[in-house]
């Protein structure tokens, strides 16, 4: 049933994309092409796929090379994101999660060192970037933004049924399809092999580098007395990561994707942890950036999560972008 259920309200958006791509594809509109290269990040999914510790990887891996990367995002629910931002210039951090967005925070404090750009025009944010000295620009959930050309589209997926923007077969405009290590099977491949046979496909492996407190200072939280919160879009990935550190919460509460936070929440989460007799609650990285000013009885720590990709997909990379 709940599989019929994502079928029926995905379709609406599966067939607005499939107009898109048609009036991208026929030369009605046109891609603008910057003197950079661009990397494309996103999926055919609504979230939780892992756009997000895919960007700062890769912003890693460029900027341990000497090469300055520029993200730019939408800046989702951030009140910037209509008018755009110059969020980070590579030095500091302007604005905070409610201007700029959690994903654009959480970006930047991972990755000081990169110019990271908000707005929903990523034409005018590109042209910024390419201003301040970028020498490679990463679109952060850019699949379905067609507006900029990209010199590789990186497309994490994942076969668990779920509410899909794109049809499967979108994935076909691909260079490279990332699927984590638990799905990679020879069926999986083969279905996306169909599309198109020279699809590079590599595995990633989602990693807990561990718990921490707002100070930043890394916590043994095994088999201790918690409870667990969260607002994500897949919150059981978050729930596998920690069982991954032997921990077992008591109790969880889950909230939205990109929850805005209120003192509701924070009683109903004081409230759960004194049923549970505990007095930690975890949370993600993100999560815990949007409760930052919010006063809590209770202490809060998170889940600090990456991304581990085989060393092929890097190679890969360089060898297409010539760098």
């Amino acid at each position: 049933m709940r599989t019929i259920k994502y079928k029926i309200l995905s379709f609406p958006f599966q067939i607005a994309n499939l107009l898109i791509d048609f009036i991208y594809r026929s030369g009605i509109k046109r891609t603008f092409k910057i003197d950079l290269p661009v990397i494309s990040i996103g999926n055919i999914s609504f979230g939780g796929e892992g756009k997000t510790p895919l960007t700062i990887n890769l912003s890693q891996f460029f900027l341990e090379r000497g090469i300055k990367p520029a993200v730019l995002l939408r800046g989702y629910k951030g009140r910037k994101e209509k008018t755009g931002e110059i969020v980070s210039n590579g030095e500091n951090i302007k604005g905070d999660w409610e201007e700029i967005g959690d994903e654009a925070f959480l970006i930047s404090k991972n990755v000081p060192s990169s110019i990271v750009i908000i707005g929903k025009n990523r034409v005018k944010s590109a042209l910024k970037a390419l201003d301040m000295g970028a020498k490679i620009i990463i679109l952060d959930d850019g699949f379905q933004y067609r507006k900029i050309f990209r010199n590789i589209d990186i497309v994490l997926y994942s076969p668990l049924p779920t509410f899909q923007r794109e049809f499967f077969s979108s994935i076909s405009r691909a260079n490279i399809v990332l699927i984590n290590e638990g799905f990679m099977e020879e069926k999986i491949i083969g279905k996306i092999k169909k599309l198109r046979k020279d699809l590079s496909i590599f595995q990633f492996r989602v990693k807990n580098y561990g718990i921490f407190d707002k100070y930043g200072s890394r916590l043994d939280l095994k088999n201790e007395n918690v409870i667990a919160f969260c607002g994500i879009a897949k919150p059981f990935r978050f729930l596998k990561s920690l069982e991954s550190l032997s921990i077992k919460p008591e109790r969880v509460l889950f909230f939205p994707d990109h929850h805005r936070f209120d003192l509701k929440d924070i009683k109903r989460i004081e409230k759960e942890a004194e049923k549970s007799r505990v007095e930690i609650a975890i949370t993600t990285e993100k999560d815990f950036i949007r409760l930052s000013k919010l006063p809590i009885s209770i202490k809060i720590v998170y889940s600090k999560i990456g991304m581990e990709i085989e060393e092929n997909f890097y190679n890969y990379i360089l060898e297409k972008l010539k760098l």
